[in-house]
């Protein structure tokens, strides 16, 4: 299954579905757009962004702390929507305040992020669920759906997190399955990250090698080292099918997406 991958400088991870099948339809090429942040955006990307691809709408699905201390740039006809699916407070009620300063610094020390959110338990392969189950996650999602419908004809429509993957990748699979898509598109999408950070995934398990760590620690660092795992991503559609019964049945009970705007979604981006 091939995904357009997108040449934009200063943001990494980007790509869209275009010209993917789902079922015996075509997903519509360049108006469903999927990054990492694009506070790093060069007046290249940005130009692009505006004049290729003609964004309408950018969701940025980042907390707030890193919405404030790694602001969007504005994009020519444009409109930023920031749609916290989580906040710090949700996920680190229990961590230590040192790793939510720092996670807050503009550059900040992964590593140290990283030693300290394993040590708390804080990323194992549940925490999708809370991003499409907690109570802000689903006002979020329902307010990401309802900027998507209010796109026009030929203008795209941008969601991003910090690494273009996890808040993101949770986007991209409730749009995929508004317009049909299975699990077998859905997981492929998903994993195409792991794709375009061969290199740098490839580079982290080389320096972890020697160290002699248990492999649910080297996982665990890839993870929050840019990479994706299976795993996270089937958590979630079990848990939205055992609560709802499928994902159709989270978006039309959750997030208003019944038949009516199902049929407006799949005909303007299918075709």
């Amino acid at each position: 299954m091939n995904f357009n991958n997108l040449e934009l400088p200063g943001i990494d991870n980007a790509r869209e579905p275009g010209g993917c099948m789902i079922g015996c339809k075509e997903v519509k090429k360049g108006l469903l757009i999927r990054t990492s942040a694009l506070s790093d955006a060069t007046d290249e990307a940005i130009n692009k962004l505006s004049d290729t691809w003609r964004v309408q709408t950018v969701i940025d699905l980042r907390m707030s702390t890193e919405h404030q201390f790694r602001p969007d740039p504005e994009i020519p006809g444009a409109v930023n929507i920031h749609l916290p699916v989580m906040e710090m407070e949700d996920m680190l009620k229990d961590v230590d305040p040192e790793l939510v300063k720092e996670y807050s610094q503009k550059k900040p020390d992964r590593m140290k992020i990283f030693e300290k959110a394993y040590a708390a338990g804080k990323l194992d392969d549940k925490m999708y669920i809370f991003f499409l189950m907690g109570e802000r996650g689903k006002a979020s999602w329902k307010r990401f759906f309802e900027e998507l419908l209010k796109i026009e004809d030929g203008r795209a429509f941008l969601w991003h997190c910090t690494d273009g993957k996890d808040r993101t990748g949770c986007g991209s699979m409730l749009i995929l399955s508004a317009l049909g898509a299975d699990r077998e598109m859905i997981m492929a999408d998903y994993m195409q990250t792991n794709v375009l950070r061969k290199q740098q995934l490839d580079a982290v398990r080389m320096k972890i090698a020697p160290l002699g760590w248990p492999q649910e620690k080297q996982d665990a660092l890839l993870f929050m080292s840019g990479g994706v795992f299976e795993s996270y991503m089937n958590n979630a559609l079990d848990a939205l099918e055992q609560n709802y019964g499928s994902v159709a049945g989270y978006l039309r009970e959750e997030l208003g997406i019944g038949d009516a705007e199902t049929e407006i979604l799949r005909s303007r981006y299918l075709v």
